[in-house]
């Protein structure tokens, strides 16, 4: 469904004269975020709000450790690129920071997800002035009946996709007997992040670093800021004890690793090993296994 509906926003938008990077910048990069965000806005809306939290913050540790992981060991070495280092890290770091802030007390308000969403707002048009113009250009097109119709096709399966996840998120924890939460962080939340995982190890592979990691540090500072913020508009957002005592540490190192790494310019495969096996730790901490 979010192929779909970025495939048809894409050619829309062209139809429409937007400017390509335009829609490359928000389309594509919000486009791989989409079942993230219906997976929080679906949990809110259900009044399981803590599995929106569990969600985002499960999404980023996996985009950081497993992803980033995979995507060196796939590169062997994951060289980081210059402009990464001088405008996406900074930014990246800087939101981190916010998002683990909102949650020091347990809780998201909405005034505090309002200032995450105005955060992100201006994030994306900084990114718009700073980075080089026709990066992301697409041939452009009429629209036909077709792209509309896929367009809302798109939008009605994601809508019905999220609520599904969710509904059978908590029916799996009531029949297993576990919290809600620990299905989320882990299974929902490496789900939700396959789109990145795609881009992000196809682009190591073929040795295109600055694409690879820039889907990491893009992804996360839209998970953070967009879907951390979107759905504490609707209601406030409380974490429960698992995120916070495991998830919000874990988050927090991660995020650290993968600065250390973008300064020193280039991830090694040993690091990316290292990054699988903190990821397997943070796993084992869910589980209670260690």
């Amino acid at each position: 469904s979010a192929d779909w509906f970025i495939e048809s926003a894409e050619k829309i938008g062209l139809a429409l004269k937007i400017h390509p990077f335009i829609i490359g910048v928000t389309i594509i990069a919000i486009g791989t975020s989409l079942p993230e965000l219906g997976v929080a806005i679906a949990s809110v809306l259900k009044g399981v709000g803590e599995l929106a939290v569990a969600n985002t913050v499960g999404t980023i540790i996996a985009n950081i450790l497993l992803i980033g992981g995979l995507s060196a060991i796939a590169a062997k070495t994951l060289f980081v690129e210059r402009n990464l280092v001088d405008l996406d890290t900074p930014l990246f770091a800087g939101a981190m920071a916010l998002y683990i802030l909102t949650m020091i007390d347990k809780k998201i308000t909405s005034k505090e997800g309002l200032i995450l969403l105005i955060t992100f707002v201006a994030y994306l048009c900084y990114t718009i002035m700073k980075k080089e113009e026709g990066k992301f250009f697409l041939k452009a097109q009429k629209v036909t009946l077709k792209e509309i119709f896929f367009l809302f096709l798109g939008m009605i399966g994601l809508a019905f996709g999220a609520n599904y996840t969710i509904d059978s998120t908590v029916k799996l924890a009531h029949f297993f007997e576990i919290p809600p939460s620990l299905i989320t962080i882990i299974a929902t939340a490496v789900g939700t992040s396959l789109p990145e995982m795609v881009v992000s190890v196809g682009a190591a592979f073929k040795k295109k670093f600055d694409i690879a990691l820039g889907n990491v540090f893009g992804s996360n500072v839209f998970d953070a800021l967009l879907i951390g913020g979107a759905p504490a508009l609707i209601k406030p957002l409380f974490l429960d004890d698992l995120t916070f005592k495991v998830g919000l540490p874990f988050l927090g190192g991660a995020a650290i690793l993968l600065i250390i790494s973008s300064i020193s310019q280039r991830i090694h495969l040993w690091e990316g090993l290292f990054y699988i096996l903190v990821y397997i730790l943070f796993l084992m901490k869910l589980l209670g296994w260690g």
